[in-house]
C-alpha cells in the first residue's frame, strides 16, 4: 500500500511485493531450522494485492493523508524525537540480532549421545569399524571426538529385544 500511495502502479506495486516475498522464501531454504512455504508466499501475494487495491477505495485518500504525515515527522523528526528513533532502532535492532542468535541456534543440548551399533555386523563383518566416517572418500566427521568409550554390551534397550 506504500508503493501505491507513493505513486507506482498496482501492477508494478504487486510485482514488488511477489518478488520481495518469494526471495524470503528463496532465502528460507539457506536457512537451518526454517522451512519455505508455498502458503505464506501466496498470502504475501494476497497482502500485497489487497492493500494496493485498498489506496484505490474511499480509505485511500485517509490512509494517504496519515501516511505522509507521519512520513514527514520521520524523515524530518526534530532533535529530541530523533534521538528517541535512534534509541529505539538500535534497541530493535539489538534484540533481533539477540533473538536470531537465540531461536536459530543448534538444537542439541551438550552432554554425551550414543550412536547404536549393530553388533552382528560388528562380530561378522571384516570390514574396518570406522568412527566419525564411512567407506567414502571425503566424507568423514569435520569435529572433534572426544571421550569415546566402546562397551562390550548395549547400553539402551535394542528394538525387538
Amino acid at each position: 500500500m506504500t508503493l501505491r500511495l507513493c505513486g507506482y502502479s498496482m501492477a508494478r506495486t504487486s510485482l514488488v511485493g511477489t518478488l520481495l516475498s518469494f526471495g524470503i522464501e528463496v532465502t528460507q531454504f539457506a536457512i537451518p531450522g526454517r522451512d519455505p512455504n508455498l502458503g505464506d508466499f501466496l498470502f504475501n501475494v494476497c497482502g500485497t494485492v489487497l492493500g494496493s487495491s485498498l489506496s484505490r477505495t474511499a480509505l485511500g485518500p485517509a490512509v494517504e493523508s496519515v501516511f505522509s504525515r507521519c512520513m514527514r515527522v520521520l524523515t524530518r523528526p526534530e532533535s529530541s524525537l530523533a534521538d528517541h528513533l535512534a534509541l529505539a532502532a538500535a534497541l530493535m535492532a539489538t534484540a533481533m540480532f539477540g533473538l536470531t542468535g537465540i531461536l536459530l541456534a543448534p538444537a542439541f543440548s551438550r552432554g554425551t549421545y550414543f550412536g547404536g551399533i549393530d553388533t552382528n555386523i560388528l562380530q561378522t563383518s571384516s570390514a574396518p569399524l570406522r568412527l566419525g566416517g564411512n567407506t567414502y572418500p571425503k566424507d568423514y566427521f569435520q569435529g572433534l571426538i572426544d571421550n569415546v568409550r566402546i562397551y562390550n554390551r548395549s547400553l539402551t534397550r535394542v528394538c525387538g529385544s
